[in-house]
């Protein structure tokens, strides 16, 4: 690991590398503040992250009595590990939910262990609240290239979240006017105005390294102590070191600006709170209650929130509410169709709240791959009015949409679709999933297709077709919630990836393959690794004759129990046992399916 450090919450190969322990920090603890229970985002750059697939776990460890807690089921299904090159890559958390229960204020530093490595976190404080300091937030579109390593960004919808115990010092002004000579008087047709702020405060060396990266960063967020937030267009950071310890006073100047355009009369009314945005223009907002789309006729409940923001020609119309913006999409009016490709149609608007579709007519689209991904703000969609019968393509169609918790897909004609790979992962907020009306007759691919589903408890696929699906690799890949999995109608026969499939499912306790047919199947590696509370897999032995790779098959299920009494064994966690316990007086762990 680099003398670099790349990620708001910095990692060590060994605990002795933690910023207190630097001889001239004197034993000094930097706070880095969290809210207690929550874990800021990070990213651990460059290491070996190929035995991560073996298990890991993860422990809370108190700084002032060593104590530990292991975390590993809270944390494990928002982790994510992305390869670099070989072996080496990162290893990505990120959620906003709360991961640790009974949450005390307090020092505590995390301590990741894999069967070949231990990591260890630097030191986090807990406070009650983060209400009282300045949030700094930023991100990339795409992922930043260094030479030491990595920060990925664009597939994982990754944000850096920070605070600092500071506030916000009075802003300078300065303007800019642009216009033009109308009857020999000067007419202004945009103003510029920026508003520069400062703040300071101290600083550690590992938060000032990766501070660095800010001002290169496309997307700049601060919201200060009284909910204000600033988009910020410039940042810069100062620091000096001081005269003793391992502190730096740093100094922080950013801009932001607003951008007017005068266009010919205003056609923007307002009466009684309502904004009737029958026409769309770069007009700025100065605040409402309501809005009203006139040619949809519909009114979204937006009571609580703000306008301070821009309605523009592409239908975006921003909204504030607690110091955070949210985006909220009419995609087109009533005259128009979709387009034939809906490929990442609404993609990587992380705040678009509220998408009105009723109108939305789909009856031409052909792809609708990654249309909704990393839509991270959605919390409900309904597409009950689209026309999904020519579409060939919903690969990734969810991906990242981590706050959705109602979907409505019962109108989806799938008759057509052939690639539903991740089309599901990382909703991480849906609970129930509903599919019994899909017809998967032509999908050939459903690699990660639930992926990190989290808090998914309720999941019906008894429709699924799945006679020519050939790779099911990652299918439930950290479902930690699911508890049972009904999978008897699946036809696997032309299946030849089964590699993690049920990987860190680790609530699973019952799981029926009856039907389950693998003689095509090459790849079986960690296929039910750490389910540890699966007891039964209904199925028939296994077909292992073009099966090489099975390693840890069965690694860390604890309780996995065959049909005659046959019990888990870490000497027997490859597919030696993937047969019915007692056939051929074998032992296995199997259960017979029922005649």
């Amino acid at each position: 690991m680099k003398n670099n450090n790349l990620s708001v919450l910095p990692w060590y190969d060994s605990i002795e590398k933690q910023d207190f322990k630097k001889s001239y920090a004197f034993g000094a603890v930097y706070p880095l503040f969290m809210l207690k229970g929550y874990i800021n985002p990070f990213q651990i750059v460059n290491i070996d992250v190929d035995d991560f697939d073996d298990g890991y776990t993860i422990e809370l460890v108190n700084f002032q009595t060593g104590v530990a807690v292991n975390v590993t089921t809270a944390m494990s299904p928002y982790i994510s590990v992305a390869f670099v090159t070989g072996i080496f890559g990162n290893v990505i958390f990120m959620t906003d939910q709360q991961v640790i229960t009974s949450p005390k204020i307090g020092r505590y530093f995390l301590r990741i262990t894999t069967a070949l490595h231990q990591y260890f976190s630097d030191v986090i404080t807990f406070v009650d609240s983060v209400s009282p300091f300045l949030k700094l937030e930023w991100w990339d579109v795409n992922d930043l290239q260094l030479e030491y390593g990595t920060l990925f960004y664009e597939n994982y919808g990754f944000q850096n979240l920070l605070y600092l115990q500071t506030e916000l010092g009075k802003p300078e002004y300065t303007f800019t006017d642009e216009g033009e000579e109308r009857n020999g008087y000067f007419f202004p047709t945009k103003q510029i105005s920026e508003k520069v702020f400062k703040f300071n405060f101290l600083s550690s060396e590992y938060l000032l390294d990766v501070m660095r990266l800010i001002r290169m960063s496309d997307y700049i967020r601060i919201t200060d102590p009284f909910g204000r937030c600033y988009n910020a267009n410039q940042f810069e950071i100062k620091s000096e070191w001081e005269t003793q310890g391992n502190l730096a006073s740093a100094t922080v100047q950013f801009q932001t600006d607003a951008v007017v355009k005068k266009i010919a009369l205003p056609v923007l009314v307002v009466q009684r709170d309502v904004i009737n945005a029958t026409l769309f223009h770069n007009i700025v907002l100065t605040s409402a209650t309501e809005i009203w789309f006139a040619f949809y006729d519909q009114s979204p409940d937006l009571s609580g929130y703000s306008f301070a923001g821009y309605v523009n020609n592409n239908n975006r119309i921003e909204v504030y509410k607690n110091g955070t913006k949210y985006i909220l999409v009419n995609p087109q009016n009533n005259d128009m169709y979709a387009p034939v490709n809906c490929y990442r149609f609404l993609s990587n608007y992380n705040s678009l709240l509220i998408c009105n579709i009723e109108n939305f007519n789909t009856q031409n689209v052909t792809n609708m791959g990654e249309m909704f991904r990393s839509c991270g703000s959605l919390q409900s969609l309904n597409l009950s009015s689209f026309n999904t019968q020519n579409v060939t393509n919903m690969s990734l169609m969810f991906y990242l949409s981590t706050h959705l918790q109602s979907l409505n897909l019962s109108s989806f004609n799938t008759q057509n679709v052939t690639n539903m790979g991740g089309m599901f992962a990382n909703c991480s907020s849906l609970q129930s999933l509903n599919l019994s009306s899909f017809n998967t007759q032509k999908v050939t691919n459903m690699e990660t297709m639930f992926s990190f589903c989290g808090s998914l408890q309720s999941l019906n696929l008894s429709s699924f077709n799945t006679q020519n699906v050939t790779n099911m690799s990652l299918m439930f890949r950290s479902c930690g919630s699911l508890q049972s999995l009904n999978l008897s109608s699946f036809n696997t026969q032309n299946v030849t990836n089964m590699y993690l499939m049920f990987y860190l499912c680790t609530q699973l306790q019952s799981l029926n393959l009856s039907s389950f047919n693998t003689q095509n199947v090459t790849n079986m590696g960690g296929m039910f690794a750490d389910c540890r509370n699966l007891t039964t897999i209904i199925s028939n032995t296994f077909n292992l004759i073009l099966n090489p790779s099975s390693n840890n098959m069965f690694y860390a299920c604890y309780t996995i129990r065959g049909g005659n009494g046959t019990t888990y064994s870490s000497s027997h966690t490859k597919a030696e046992y993937a047969r019915v316990d007692g056939e051929d007086g074998l032992p296995g762990y199997f259960t017979a399916p029922e005649p």
